[in-house]
């Protein structure tokens, strides 16, 4: 087993890649068809210090869920990057080698929130309830959601989209 990959982190991962058969290629094309965003998250991981924590699984029920990071008793601020395949493939060859894409829609009501509430990191201690833009130099796209907004991300996902990406 790759250092920094915990056997229940292996055995989510396994279970969730034959759980969602609707996996996608190199090529992700949005479609002027496609209503719904897509919310990626990079997770998982080979090698310290580049491994991200497994947050986001699907329970037997096909519900998404947030899980708190390991160690922790609470939320923390989950990091997601809205309809930009292309910075999350970026984001996962560069930092998250070995690591995985899961991928699902939400409403774009739910992205327009985000948006119009976000704040840049810079003032993220002063508005900690407020989505934090994240990486704001490499994509618009990317948003660190805290803990109130990890139950409103939860409750928009719309059932059945997720995926896996690579």
């Amino acid at each position: 087993m790759p250092v920094g990959t915990t056997q229940a982190n292996s055995e989510h991962e396994n279970a969730l890649a034959k759980k969602i058969d609707n996996k996608v290629d190199s090529v992700d094309i949005i479609t002027e068809n496609q209503i719904n965003p897509r919310v990626y998250r990079v997770q998982g991981g080979h090698t310290p210090p580049k491994v991200s924590q497994i947050r986001i699984i699907i329970g037997e029920n096909e519900e998404l869920k947030v899980i708190p990071a390991a160690g922790k008793q609470h939320q923390t601020n989950l990091y997601v990057t809205f309809d930009d395949i292309d910075r999350s493939r970026v984001y996962l060859r560069v930092n998250r080698p070995g690591g995985y894409i899961i991928s699902f829609e939400v409403p774009k009501e739910f992205v327009e929130e985000v948006r119009l509430n976000a704040k840049p990191q810079e003032m993220h201690s002063k508005f900690k309830n407020d989505p934090e833009i994240a990486d704001h130099t490499k994509t618009n796209a990317s948003f660190g959601l805290p803990p109130n907004w990890i139950v409103k991300l939860e409750n928009a996902a719309i059932p059945g989209t997720e995926r896996i990406e690579k």
